[in-house]
């Protein structure tokens, strides 16, 4: 906005200058007309700023505005601005926070205000999964077309795609870098793969916890758009990966003592855990997988401000990832959708896996619906 003054005050210059010279009253009338039109230009750049600006100002005295949440809460509520950032960054989103759905309704994030009511809400249950260490909100629509999310991917891969002398002197060979710091060759002819029908087969929405399944565009309506969510972070506010067998960590709050989902289970075990876990006591309670969609948007938001990809199964402490919310049929073989960076094809794999299907390196990104 400092930017939008300092412009201001030199078009005001420039009009005292007009006046001031000897000129035509033609002349005149001509500087004018410039000046309002850099005067019109100037006020569509300080909308479109206020409306960044709106989109990453702090809580103002959090504990005055929402004096009821506690204050893991509030640390989670703190994130809204840089998740709706990150949002707008992908080019999911407009500027303004809407984008327009495969049903042709136009949906525009929830407001802060919003976040804060969902989490007061569902608080009881909310503080207890933060304490475990649900810390990172999410935010995702969850209506585009599936090509708008795999274009963006496949996109923002070859952007970052660079070439890394130490890995390849010849400097012929781009690379990007994983969530463990290691250096991966990218494949900039297919950046990014998807198993055959994955994108214009059919697919449901489904909840572990009562075992039903929606269409897409159903969830899509329930949601309003958007789906609003908890993940996992470490101790370092960094997003974790899926650990690998005997890596897991755990928490304890209140007498649950919850361990992370380690990978190596089928995506029918992984959904069989969860739709046990009835009681507010079992460590797992109301946690889901993600949609195909919110595992896209994580992908592709965490490559872009973290500069790192998820899922690197081959440098053997990531590991893939069953969006499990999202289930198909491969015929007649029921399938969950899949994730992860295929190194021996050195590319982003977009796909599915058998539900009795699995590997010691595919695992499941629980989350928390708020």
């Amino acid at each position: 906005m400092l930017e939008i003054e300092q412009e201001m005050r030199q078009l005001a210059s420039e009009a005292g200058e007009v006046f001031n010279k000897k000129s035509t009253p033609h002349d005149k009338l001509k500087a004018v007309e410039e000046l309002k039109q850099k005067i019109r230009a100037l006020r569509e750049k300080s909308v479109e700023l206020n409306k960044v600006s709106s989109v990453t100002t702090p809580l103002l005295n959090p504990k005055q505005q929402y004096p009821h949440l506690p204050d893991n809460l509030l640390l989670i509520l703190s994130q809204y601005g840089t998740e709706k950032t990150k949002l707008i960054d992908s080019g999911l989103i407009n500027k303004d926070g809407t984008y327009k759905a495969l049903n042709n309704i136009v949906y525009t994030i929830p407001t802060q205000a919003d976040i804060a009511k969902r989490l007061e809400t569902n608080k009881e249950l909310l503080e207890t999964k933060s304490a475990l260490g649900f810390t990172r909100l999410m935010l995702a629509p969850n209506g585009l077309p599936p090509q708008a999310y795999i274009d963006k991917l496949r996109e923002e891969i070859l952007k970052q795609a660079a070439p890394d002398l130490k890995e390849d002197p010849t400097g012929q060979k781009k690379y990007i870098t994983d969530t463990q710091g290691k250096r991966v060759e990218v494949n900039t002819d297919e950046a990014l793969w998807n198993w055959p029908n994955h994108i214009t087969g059919t697919w449901t929405v489904h909840d572990p916890h009562t075992d039903t399944h929606i269409t897409e565009a159903q969830h899509t309506v329930n949601t309003n758009g958007f789906d609003l969510l908890l993940l996992e972070e470490g101790d370092n506010s960094k997003l974790i990966e899926i650990p690998r067998t005997g890596k897991a960590t755990s928490k304890t709050h209140n007498n649950i003592v919850r361990s992370q989902l380690e990978a190596g289970k089928t995506p029918r075990e992984y959904g069989d855990l969860l739709k046990a876990a009835t009681d507010k006591s079992h460590p797992h309670y109301q946690e889901h997988g993600l949609t195909r969609q919110v595992d896209w948007t994580l992908i592709l938001t965490t490559l872009q401000h973290s500069k790192e990809i998820l899922y690197n199964y081959n440098n053997n402490t990531s590991s893939a990832n069953y969006p499990l919310a999202s289930r198909s049929k491969d015929g007649t073989t029921d399938v969950s959708a899949l994730s992860c960076w295929y190194g021996d094809g050195r590319r982003l794999g977009v796909g599915s896996q058998d539900f009795d299907g699995g590997n010691a390196d595919e695992g499941l990104r629980p989350s928390v619906r708020v």
